[in-house]
């Protein structure tokens, strides 16, 4: 015979333990409870059906009350199938439905809730028709069924339709696929950031709503993407484009040779104004574009208007027309020339033929702050070249650059100290191409005028002094005062011997917080095939930890002699030192390191938190990469 009792106390004393959480000791009064049940169950089946009802709602309230300690539990299967038991008990238990819904859609089964949610509506909608006043139902909860149908159609992308019986059937809704509707407006955009101006264009004709979205995107209009190689046919639907638009934030032109006298003479013409613009030229030379501005108002409004200018075209090796261009663009803020090629002049031109405006007075530039200039050898000795650029620093005088970036085989020492004395608010030098003999001069130059530079990049031209065993003389006497608030260095196939970088790690007084060193001949960072010959090249890594606590980017590229002993040492400096604790960047890329190395830099007591590795070019297995990674010490790894 049954508990009777302990079937009322069941319910009782395990809500009381719900209630406190404590959900494994209720689990074990309802399973008590629903056992006793069972039992009355089986008793009451030899004397009939009415028996069986006076436990009913307690036997339903144990089963939903246990499911509900299972769900809390994370035992969702068990709490299905008392959910699915109490269905089975009573067809029209709201509790039962909702607690089958909830568990399926904790399993990330969405449309199996919803069918079982909607098919319990139904059930109850049929019997309620059969049954009227006589079934009484939970309002409350019968509305919170239906809420949670219609939150599970929206989910799923189904609607809820009502025929003209009343009958209730779903119905999936009719979503758009076009992206444009779809997507938020940021995809979108950095989409058509990726296209082309004919692909923009073609996009605008798909529809209206595509072609107002679009011309509502600032970025699309007042930064338009020309195609590569762009012909007069493309530039003249640009135009058609712009035709209400005049106003273009930027603007880069790479137009077929044969059609880019065509093309910056339509633009000039056109009343197109921009801030920023950048033109190839392979055809149109420094003395035709010059010849284009002295005889076209218009252009000559347009290239005065300019505020940032990045040129790229072939000069002639006697002529002065790239001086003559330079008369037109006084008012720009940033300029970038490059020299495509030089070419040779088929006839002796005379002085007279040089603008006497640009030959008497020098252009003065008292707004340009950056100016970079890539001047490329016009022939093997280079003479073209320097004469080139003596000229150009000759014409045009600059006296407020914050940033300077040269590009050429062969520096001047008067126009270059003249240049930085001129410019003593100068915080970026970047020189390239430079000759291993210039470095000393220069490093006084700088410092004679008196310059603080933030940011200065070196990198040697390949000549055969680097291939002599000897570094360059006279740079452990150089004066380094002008990099104290130095905080980003980069040294490219530079001849700097290792005392001299451990000079300038120290004269940046702490500050250095991005150091590039790219195969440099003279340093190296381990005992080597030579070490016994050359023990002056082995750089101490104590001076990089202790002389870089700021350091947030570090790259070693092409190394000598760095292999998986020095990282382990470096890795031994950073733990003791307990610095750099900013790095965020770290490149090894291209030296003789593996899988060993990475083990021993990100060790158990390592303080890196990287975000970015670079490891191209090294014998380092995907499992040790994947590793690092899983162990939080990199977030993004570049092989």
């Amino acid at each position: 015979m049954a508990n009777e009792n302990l079937i009322n106390k069941a319910v009782e004393i395990g809500t009381r333990e719900f209630q406190v959480q404590n959900y494994s000791r209720a689990l074990k009064i309802y399973t008590r409870g629903i056992e006793e049940c069972k039992i009355y169950y089986t008793e009451s089946e030899e004397h009939g059906r009415r028996r069986t009802n006076r436990y009913h709602s307690k036997y339903k309230a144990l089963l939903d009350c246990r499911a509900a300690c299972f769900g809390k539990l994370d035992r969702l299967d068990k709490s299905l199938e008392d959910s699915e038991t109490l269905i089975s008990l009573d067809h029209y238990s709201i509790k039962g439905y909702l607690r089958k819904g909830k568990i399926l859609c904790k399993t990330n089964r969405e449309r199996e809730a919803f069918e079982s949610i909607n098919d319990g509506i139904n059930v109850l909608r049929h019997g309620i028709f059969k049954y009227k006043s006589k079934l009484k139902i939970n309002k409350r909860l019968y509305t919170k069924m239906r809420n949670e149908r219609a939150r599970l159609a929206e989910h799923l992308g189904y609607e809820i339709v009502r025929d003209a019986d009343g009958k209730e059937t779903k119905k999936r809704k009719q979503s758009s696929s076009d992206p444009v509707v779809k997507l938020p407006v940021e995809i979108i955009m950095e989409v058509m950031s990726l296209l082309d101006q004919s692909d923009v264009l073609s996009a605008m004709a798909v529809s209206r709503q595509w072609h107002l979205l679009l011309t509502s995107i600032t970025e699309i209009v007042e930064c338009p993407t020309l195609k590569k190689r762009l012909t007069r046919e493309q530039f003249e639907k640009f135009l058609d484009f712009c035709h209400d638009r005049i106003h273009i934030k930027k603007l880069c032109l790479d137009c077929k040779p044969v059609d880019e006298i065509y093309i910056l003479t339509r633009l000039a013409n056109s009343g197109i104004v921009t801030e920023n613009l950048e033109i190839t030229l392979r055809n149109v030379t420094d003395e035709n574009l010059a010849k284009l501005l002295g005889q076209n108002v218009h252009a000559r409004e347009l290239f005065q208007s300019l505020r940032q200018l990045k040129l790229a075209l072939e000069v002639y090796d006697v002529e002065n027309g790239i001086n003559n261009i330079m008369a037109y663009l006084t008012r720009l803020e940033t300029l970038s020339i490059t020299v495509l090629n030089v070419r040779k002049s088929l006839t002796i031109r005379q002085g007279a033929s040089i603008n006497a405006v640009a030959r008497n007075y020098a252009n003065k530039f008292h707004k340009l702050s950056e100016l970079q200039l890539h001047f490329h050898l016009g022939d093997p000795k280079g003479q073209t070249n320097t004469s080139l650029y003596n000229n150009f620093f000759r014409m045009n005088h600059f006296s407020r650059l914050t940033d300077l970036e040269l590009n050429c085989s062969s520096y001047d020492r008067a126009s270059i100290k003249e240049l930085l004395e001129r410019n003593y608010s100068l915080k970026r030098l970047a020189l390239y191409s430079i000759s291993p003999n210039e470095i000393s001069w220069i490093f006084r130059a700088i410092s004679e005028a008196r310059i603080r530079l933030e940011t200065f990049e070196i990198q040697e031209v390949c000549t055969k002094r680097r291939q002599q065993e000897e570094p360059i003389e006279g740079q452990d006497e150089m004066d380094l005062s002008f990099l104290s608030e130095l905080k980003n260095l980069t040294l490219i196939k530079t001849s700097i011997t290792v005392r001299s970088l451990v000079q300038i790690l120290e004269a940046t007084n702490m500050q250095l917080q991005v150091l590039k060193l790219v195969e440099n001949d003279f340093i190296a960072f381990g005992p080597g095939p030579i070490h016994q010959f050359a023990p002056y090249v082995i750089f101490p890594l104590e001076q990089l930890v202790r002389n870089c606590p700021n350091l947030k980017s570090l790259s070693l590229m092409r190394c000598s002699n760095l292999d998986n002993a020095s990282i382990r040492m470096l890795s031994k400096l950073i733990e003791k030192y307990s610095q750099p604790r900013k790095l965020e960047r770290l490149d090894l890329s291209y030296n003789n390191i593996d899988g060993l190395a990475l083990v021993a830099l990100f060790g158990p007591n390592s303080l890196l938190r990287l975000r970015t590795l670079l490891v191209t070019g090294c014998d380092i297995s995907l499992e040790t990469l994947t590793y690092v990674k899983r162990k939080g010490f990199v977030e993004h790894i570049v092989m």
